[in-house]
């Protein structure tokens, strides 16, 4: 779910980090769910919805943890493995930085992304 389609909680959610975090650059958000058995596999984003809505530049991407660590659930950036997170955790990560995701678990996998441009 990407940008205008999601609901008005994932934007009130995104403003306040932001805002906790001193920032004001443009960005767009999005929910991601991984369902059991799936994997995103390792890769880098062209962060092509924040340039398509405010202009080429320097991007970066926060991934927001929506619920507590399920068993099964995991991501990875740089080589480095995360599990064990609460809800409200979150990561940054550059347009050139390789991830990935998978849920090896019985529920589904949420997460939030808030997409910044800062130039």
């Amino acid at each position: 779910m990407f940008d205008d389609d999601c609901p008005d909680w994932v934007w009130q959610i995104a403003s306040r980090l932001l805002e906790s975090l001193d920032e004001n650059p443009g960005y767009v958000v999005s929910i991601v769910r991984i369902d059991p058995g799936n994997t995103i596999p390792n890769h880098v984003d062209a962060h092509f919805k924040v340039q398509e809505k405010y202009g080429k530049g320097k991007t970066a991407r926060y991934l927001i943890m929506l619920e507590d660590w399920k068993s099964g659930h995991y991501y990875e950036i740089h080589n480095q493995p995360y599990i064990k997170w609460r809800k409200g955790d979150w990561t940054l990560f550059g347009s050139d930085d390789w991830h990935l995701a998978g849920n090896m678990g019985d529920e589904p996998f949420y997460s939030m992304q808030v997409t910044v441009k800062y130039d």
